[in-house]
């Protein structure tokens, strides 16, 4: 489990997370101090984790509740290690966004990838292309 690790195990890590869904297991690694991209075919959920858990500062000062100074200043530092993109895993051009040039990550999350084995060809290929 990301969040029961030393964040120094984390921290500055480039981190990708295939198949996020609604996102929990990347932004506990954003939060624990990696630059996580976050992919998946629809990123709704993710999106809205990502708003709901780490508000930006500007949604935060406008909602009824406000955080306190430092927790809008840890949103916005965990939001600015966060990047939400498309992927469909057998597109040469999705792949190319994920990566933005830098193609190295230092670790590859995925969770619950392997229900449709349709797929499994397809998830196979991401680091071939």
């Amino acid at each position: 489990m990301i969040a029961k690790q030393p964040a120094s195990l984390w921290a500055g890590k480039r981190v990708v997370e295939l198949g996020c869904g609604c996102g929990l297991v990347g932004l506990t690694a954003a939060a624990a101090g990696s630059e996580v991209v976050l992919t998946d075919l629809v990123l709704a959920m993710a999106q809205r984790n990502l708003d709901v858990n780490f508000a930006p500062a500007e949604a935060a000062a406008a909602a009824d509740s406000l955080p306190s100074a430092p927790e809008r200043s840890r949103n916005d530092e965990v939001r600015s290690r966060v990047r939400l993109q498309q992927l469909q895993w057998d597109s040469s051009t999705d792949l190319a966004a994920v990566q933005a040039g830098r193609p190295d990550f230092d670790v590859i999350l995925g969770t619950d990838l392997l229900y449709s084995q349709e797929t499994w060809t397809q998830l196979a290929q991401v680091r071939t292309h």
